[in-house]
C-alpha cells in the first residue's frame, strides 16, 4: 500500500491502533499519562542520540510509533466518563435508593411504546454539582406536555446502571449506550417532574428549533403521517416517527442507509 510509505500515515495508524486497543483494555488516565510522559522523555533521548548517529535511525521510528500509540490510549482515557470523579455514576453510592436529579435535555430519541426518551446532561445529584450524560425515560401515561431540547428538569428516582443481556449473543444495548458515554438511565412519571423556567439555548437548542420549523412546514403541506416521517428521515436523519414496518421494508430492499445518510 502506497499510503503506508508516508510517515504521517503510519503515525496515524499507530494512533488509531491505540484508540482501538483502549476499547478492549481500559486504562486509568493516571497510568496512561505516566506511560505517555515516560515515553515522551525516552523519545527525546532517542531523538538526540539518533541525530548524533550513536544509535540506529530505526529506534527513532519505533519511539515515534510508541508515542503515537500511547497518545491514542490517553485520549480515550481522558474522555472516558467512568474515570471522571464528577460523573454522577461515581458520585452515587447506593443505586437502590432514590436521588434528586437535575438535568438538561440534550437530544430526543425514538420513543418506545410506553415512554418518551431523551439524552440529558446531568447538572446536579442531591444538590451536588455533577456531570455526564444519562438516558431519561418519561412515561407517556398522562403526559400532556411536549418537552423541548434545552429544558431543565428536576425529579427524584433511582438511577439504573446498564445491565448485561440475559441471553448469549443478544444485542448489548447497555454497551452501545456506554460507548456513547451514557452510563445509566432513569424512569420518571410526568407528575414527578419539576420543569425549570430557564431554557439552555445552545447549538442543540437551535438545531432542534430548526428541525421543528421544517417539520411544521411539511405538516402545512398536508403530508401524511408516514410520508412526513420518511421526509424527516431523508432531510434531517430523524427516524423517531418512522414505524418499524417501514424501516423493515427499507431494510429488506437494502436502502435503509439513505434514511440516515441523507439526513446528514
Amino acid at each position: 500500500m502506497k499510503i503506508l510509505e508516508f510517515p504521517l500515515s503510519r503515525i496515524t495508524f499507530s494512533f488509531v491502533f491505540g484508540v482501538l486497543f483502549s476499547r478492549f483494555v481500559e486504562m486509568k488516565p493516571a497510568f496512561s499519562w505516566t506511560f505517555l510522559i515516560g515515553s515522551f522523555f525516552i523519545f527525546l533521548i532517542i531523538f538526540f542520540l539518533s541525530n548524533k548517529n550513536k544509535i540506529p535511525k530505526n529506534y527513532f521510528g519505533i519511539a515515534v510509533f510508541v508515542l503515537s500509540f500511547l497518545i491514542g490510549i490517553t485520549t480515550v482515557g481522558i474522555h472516558n466518563q467512568k474515570f471522571n470523579p464528577n460523573n454522577y455514576s461515581n458520585q452515587v453510592k447506593d443505586f437502590n435508593r432514590e436521588n434528586t436529579i437535575e438535568v438538561v435535555l440534550r437530544e430526543r430519541l425514538k420513543s418506545s411504546a410506553f415512554s418518551e426518551r431523551f439524552v440529558a446532561l446531568v447538572k446536579q445529584v442531591d444538590s451536588q454539582e455533577s456531570s455526564g450524560k444519562i438516558l431519561v425515560n418519561i412515561y407517556k401515561d398522562s403526559l400532556k406536555y411536549a418537552f423541548g431540547i434545552g429544558q431543565h428538569l428536576q425529579f427524584s428516582t433511582k438511577i439504573i446502571p446498564h445491565k448485561k443481556p440475559n441471553n448469549p449473543d443478544q444485542f448489548d444495548y447497555g454497551k452501545y449506550l456506554t460507548n456513547k458515554s451514557i452510563l445509566a438511565q432513569v424512569y420518571v412519571a410526568p407528575n414527578e417532574l419539576k420543569i425549570g423556567t430557564i431554557v439552555q439555548k445552545d447549538i442543540w437548542y437551535y438545531s432542534d428549533l430548526l428541525r421543528n420549523k421544517i417539520k411544521n412546514r411539511l405538516e402545512k403541506n398536508h403530508f401524511g403521517k408516514e410520508e412526513l416521517a420518511v421526509a424527516m428521515a431523508l432531510l434531517l436523519g430523524q427516524q423517531q416517527e418512522i414505524s418499524s414496518e417501514i424501516i423493515q421494508d427499507y431494510q429488506l430492499s437494502g436502502a435503509v442507509h439513505i434514511l440516515s445518510v441523507s439526513g446528514l
